[in-house]
């Protein structure tokens, strides 16, 4: 089939056409020469048309994005092609013609909000500003406007007296919504703004952004690279590698049948949390260097399908029933058909490496770690007020030998608090942690807390952050072992840099070992701090969100190594996230965290299948799963979590539950019994496991639960 121009895919029908973009080429220049990012890039968007951009991190999404809305700065520059907004070529425009169009006419949503907005200055103050280097209002109708577009995204406008620093997460990224429909544009770019959220803060937010586009009638572009995010929400779905369009059709369409290899990786590397537990493999290799692209398919070095033309033809853009696809595969008018069909990237890891085996989690044995009691509280308004921010309050818990244990929850619930304690970077207010029989409060000398700390190291979210880039890689990890591991002489800490490198998939680890860390990729960075950590020969790892900063291809590749460390290095693991998909996905057992308080624990198939807590079933039904039928996954909007600042009894639950009854208000939950092996902190719960009759709800809404 002959390359595809003007598909109706494409080029939907003058009249509703709201953006053309054709042969767009973005190039960043190098000292080596120019490195083409966003490559012949062609693409059409409908008015009120909502498109998904998606891909790994590099692929050319935001530079597409930035080079649509004109943002592009040195070195990076358009070098070809056209941008054409509403009939009108946008790339010649001088930078006064597009501040006027730009936030009247379309409007950027950034993907960190917290360095979007301006910290020193209240969210009145910001939109008054974009209100006057835009408009001519009076300050009595930027009040007014202000306080409406706030409205717009749920926020009472007393916030607009708010610093940035006083929203939540979610409440920030709603108010950077708010700011680019100040002028009701007729076009939205949004990058990654869900990026930074927890599951339930970006379920919330997405179907916020879906009902704004329906009632204004506004179009959107969303980049992401977190696919199974968008399935719900965008009409079409643009599949990006290397800088090229790889794959191009409707959501649903693409979900249901990929076309490209690359596609289909991308869905394969997601963890199901309802449907069978199987070992995934996410997507081999890296992307190509776009300095030196290959002459061929630039994903021919990383696809199972790839042919041998694949490696010297480089592929077209062909049209596939109301697709575009770029695959050889594709070329001929029979080609393709089922060619895909249970074929994978690479091979998975075997399914014993992963959980399941209660054996191997070491139960009936003591346990490695018991937390008993465990709370930190915060106290505010220095040495006068005695208000204090409960943090943590009352958790126990325990960690077996060879056991990994998921704790799960949203931002805020006290999760990294817990991890800092047992990292013995915070002091408890109460309550005791034994490690290896020995409490904590016993461990005083420095000598000791040093000898603690190499045997329960932490790896951080951000590796770049928790990484010194001044020096090599090899520097940090024998640095660690000189300071933990007085077994070794040079020539050992050398030996065994390139044994942990090795181990966790570095290689070949002389030549990784020599790199600076901004020469390594984020999914090689976040391996590197899990090096780190085994080269102290540690007995527990404290995982601190090590996989949320990366691609979903390369998460996939950190968890399968997560149970490899478990398997063939004997280590326990505490893997703290708000993802329950790969908590169940690697986890022996998950301990769900609310406001402070453990509000459910048990095995994690079973609290996946089963889960008793309300505000469990809340984080499962906001979790994306490209694999769940459109009609499962229920949009979900159930408000914001608490500020757990000098609480009153009762559960801290209460106010977004609908299962709530009047002993909730009064009483806190603990933990008891709902199920074998399984606890939760909820009155409701524990009646109906023991067969009580329960009051109605307070709300009225938990009727047929």
């Amino acid at each position: 089939m002959a390359e595809a121009t003007a598909s109706p895919l494409l080029t939907p029908a003058a009249a509703g056409r709201l953006l053309e973009v054709r042969q767009l080429t973005v190039a960043y220049a190098t000292d080596a020469g120019p490195v083409v990012a966003v490559d012949h890039v062609d693409l059409d968007l409908g008015s009120g048309e909502f498109l998904a951009v998606v891909g790994e991190s590099g692929c050319g999404k935001s530079t597409l994005l930035f080079a649509i809305a004109q943002l592009l700065s040195p070195p990076a520059g358009i070098v070809g092609g056209s941008v054409s907004f509403r009939g009108q070529e946008m790339v010649d425009l001088s930078e006064k013609r597009l501040r006027h169009i730009r936030w009247r006419d379309y409007s950027v949503v950034m993907q960190s909000a917290m360095n979007a907005l301006n910290p020193v200055m209240t969210v009145a103050e910001q939109m008054r500003d974009a209100c006057r280097a835009h408009s001519d209002m009076s300050d009595g109708e930027i009040a007014e406007r202000s306080a409406e577009v706030l409205r717009l995204v749920s926020i009472d406008p007393v916030h607009l007296n708010s610093y940035p620093h006083q929203l939540s997460g979610g409440m920030r990224q709603r108010s950077m919504i708010a700011m680019a429909l100040l002028f009701t544009p007729q076009l939205v770019i949004m990058d990654e703004p869900t990026s930074a959220l927890d599951v339930v803060a970006q379920r919330s937010l997405m179907r916020q952004i879906k009902e704004l586009q329906e009632r204004l009638g506004f179009a959107v572009i969303f980049v992401t690279h977190d696919v199974s995010l968008i399935r719900q929400f965008s009409d079409r779905l643009m599949v990006m590698y290397a800088g090229e369009l790889a794959e191009l059709g409707r959501t649903a369409e693409v979900f249901g049948r990929p076309l490209h290899p690359y596609s289909r990786g991308l869905l394969e590397a997601f963890p199901s949390i309802r449907g069978e537990k199987v070992p995934l493999t996410g997507i081999a290799g890296s992307p190509p260097n776009l300095a030196s692209p290959p002459p061929g398919c630039r994903f021919e070095p990383r696809c199972a399908d790839a042919m041998a033309e694949c490696a010297t033809t480089r592929p077209a853009l062909y049209e596939r029933g109301d697709a575009l696809v770029r695959c050889l595969l594709y070329r001929d008018a029979g080609g393709g058909e089922g060619s895909l069909a249970g074929r994978s990237s690479r091979d998975a890891p075997p399914e014993d490496a992963l959980a399941g085996s209660p054996a191997r989690a070491g139960e009936g044995a003591a346990p490695l770690l018991e937390v008993k009691g465990l709370t930190r509280h915060f106290g505010l308004g220095g040495v006068v007020s005695k208000r204090a921010l409960h943090a943590v309050d009352d958790v126990s818990f325990a960690i077996g030998e060879r056991e990994i244990v998921a704790l799960v929850g949203e931002s805020g619930s006290g999760k990294s608090t817990v991890a800092r304690l047992l990292a013995m970077v915070y002091e408890p207010t109460a309550g005791e942690v034994t490690f290896a029989g020995r409490p904590l409060s016993s461990i005083r000398r420095r000598r000791d807390r040093l000898a603690y700390r190499g045997g329960v190291p932490m790896v951080f979210q951000d590796p770049y952050s928790s990484i010194n880039p001044a020096f090599k890689v090899s520097h940090g990890i024998v640095r660690a072992m000189v300071l933990h591991r007085k077994d070794l002489d040079r020539a050992g800490r050398r030996a065994e840099a390139r044994r942990v490198m090795q181990a966790v998939g570095l290689t070949p680890a002389e030549a990784m070992l020599a790199k600076y860390p901004y020469e390594l990729s984020g999914g090689q960075r976040q391996r590197l701090g899990f090096a780190q950590a085994l080269a102290l020969r540690p007995k527990l790892i404290l995982a601190d969100e090590p996989v949320s900063m990366l691609d979903v291809s390369i998460r996939v590749g950190l968890l399968n190594l997560m149970a490899k460390l478990r398997a063939e290095e004997g280590v326990s693991f505490l893997y703290i996230t708000h993802d329950l998909a790969s908590a169940r996905y690697v986890a022996d057992r998950v301990l769900v965290m609310y406001a402070g308080h453990l509000v459910e624990e048990g095995p994690a198939e079973q609290l996946m299948h089963a889960p008793r807590h309300p505000y469990t079933k809340l984080l499962l039904e906001a979790a994306p799963d490209p694999h769940a039928p459109v009609e499962t996954l229920a949009p979900t909007d159930a408000g914001e979590p608490p500020k757990v600042v000098d609480p009153k009894p009762g559960c801290r639950f209460e106010p977004r539950c609908s299962y709530a009854i009047d002993r909730c208000r009064t009483t806190t939950p603990s933990l008891g019994e709902v199920a074998p092996r399984q606890r939760a902190a909820c009155h409701v719960a524990q009646m109906e496991a023991a067969g009580e009759p329960v009051p109605v709800p307070i709300t009225g809404l938990g009727a047929g639960r």
